[in-house]
C-alpha cells in the first residue's frame, strides 16, 4: 500500500478555518444577568452569623441556557440566549445577598469565608423553577435552616411563588427571577425571626 503525503495550500486552511470561526461566534449570543431585586423588609434574627449553601436547582435549571416553558407544556432551551452566571451561582448569592440586606446577620455563601462558623445554614432544594415568556414563573421546593452552634431553630419550609413574567423577553424573566428569590429571602427571614 502507497501513501501519497497531500499538502492542503495555506490559503484553503485559512479559508475552512475562518469558516469555522464564523460558526461559533459569540456575536448572536445574548448573556443575561440575575440582578437582585431591591427589599424593604427588615428582621432581626438570632443568629449572627448565617451561611448560604449552593441552591440545588432541578437539571434543566442548572444549564447555562435559559430553560422556557412552552405552549405544549414542554421545557424548550435555545442557545442564543443564556445566563451570564452558572444560574445556582447567581441564584445563591442573590439569595445571600438579600439575606444580608433583610437580616440583622452576617450572611455569606458556602464556602463559609470566615473564620468565625456560622451560627446557622441555610439549604434551598428547589423543585420547580420555569417560566412562560410573558406568563408566570413557577417557583417552588423545600427550604432548610440547620443550627451549627445551637443558636438557632432548626426548620424545614416548603415554599411555592408565582411571579408574573413583565414581558416576553429574556430580560423580564430575569427580573422575575429575581423577585422570586427576593420573595423566598423574605419568608427564610420572617420565619428566622419568629
Amino acid at each position: 500500500m502507497i501513501f501519497r503525503k497531500t499538502i492542503i495550500p495555506p490559503i484553503a486552511l485559512c479559508l475552512a478555518l475562518a469558516a469555522l470561526a464564523g460558526c461559533t461566534s459569540d456575536a448572536d449570543i445574548a448573556r443575561v444577568m440575575l440582578e437582585a431585586d431591591t427589599t424593604t423588609a427588615r428582621v432581626n434574627v438570632a443568629p449572627n452569623y448565617i451561611e448560604v449553601r449552593t441552591i440545588a436547582l432541578p437539571l434543566y435549571a442548572k444549564a447555562e441556557q435559559i430553560p422556557v416553558l412552552a405552549a405544549d407544556g414542554s421545557v424548550r432551551i435555545t442557545d442564543k440566549q443564556v445566563w451570564a452566571d452558572a444560574p445556582d451561582a447567581a441564584l445563591t448569592s442573590m439569595l445571600a445577598s438579600n439575606l444580608a440586606q433583610i437580616t440583622s446577620a452576617t450572611v455569606a455563601a458556602e464556602p463559609w469565608p470566615l473564620e468565625q462558623y456560622p451560627d446557622a445554614r441555610i439549604e434551598v432544594r428547589v423543585d420547580q423553577l420555569i417560566a412562560s415568556l410573558g406568563g408566570v414563573l413557577k417557583f417552588n421546593g423545600t427550604y432548610f435552616v440547620t443550627s451549627v452552634s445551637g443558636n438557632a431553630r432548626e426548620r424545614a419550609e416548603r415554599f411555592a411563588f408565582e411571579v408574573p413574567v413583565a414581558g416576553e423577553d429574556y430580560i423580564a424573566l430575569s427580573r422575575a427571577n429575581a423577585r422570586a428569590v427576593r420573595l423566598l429571602s423574605e419568608a427564610i427571614a420572617k420565619r428566622m425571626g419568629r
